[in-house]
């Protein structure tokens, strides 16, 4: 589960899982090492959930803030990069879906307006074959991609 931690204006952070309303603050007592001001016990999707009264924080090998470790469960937290985050995800998710199901979506428009515009299709052999393969290699990608969201979860 993504974990997003801000920095306040007033010295805090606010703690908050992806999408979820409720949000832990805590303030600093040390050098990386921060006390909960304001949160406690949250429900989220029926669980109840508390970070804990400690945030701390821990150093990679390059020196910057790469884990956070709090009371819940002794559960430990990584900085991930960018795109390992959720939203570059589903975004990549509904790119590639959108990608595959183009020529669907095209040659569906495509037969509408020639029906709307009362012209017959002049096609040659060569473009049916190009498009046939186009479709196969489309459903074919898609197929894959149900897959591997099915096998990965």
């Amino acid at each position: 589960m993504n974990v997003s931690i801000a920095a306040n204006e007033d010295s805090t952070l606010s703690v908050s899982f992806f999408g979820a309303d409720p949000e832990w603050r805590y303030a600093p007592v040390g050098s990386l090492v921060f006390k909960q001001v304001q949160g406690g016990v949250h429900e989220i999707s029926g669980l109840e959930i508390d970070l804990g009264e400690t945030l701390v924080f821990r150093e990679d090998e390059t020196g910057e803030v790469g884990f956070a470790f709090v009371p819940l469960q002794n559960v430990a937290l990584e900085k991930v990069a960018w795109y390992e985050g959720g939203a570059a995800q589903i975004g990549s998710l509904g790119m590639f879906l959108l990608m595959f199901l183009s020529p669907f979506i095209v040659w569906s428009l495509g037969a509408l307006i020639r029906r709307i515009r009362k012209r017959a299709s002049t096609t040659n052999a060569g473009s049916k074959r190009a498009r046939r393969v186009a479709g196969i290699v489309s459903a074919l990608n898609f197929i894959f991609l149900i897959i591997l969201l099915l096998s990965v979860g």
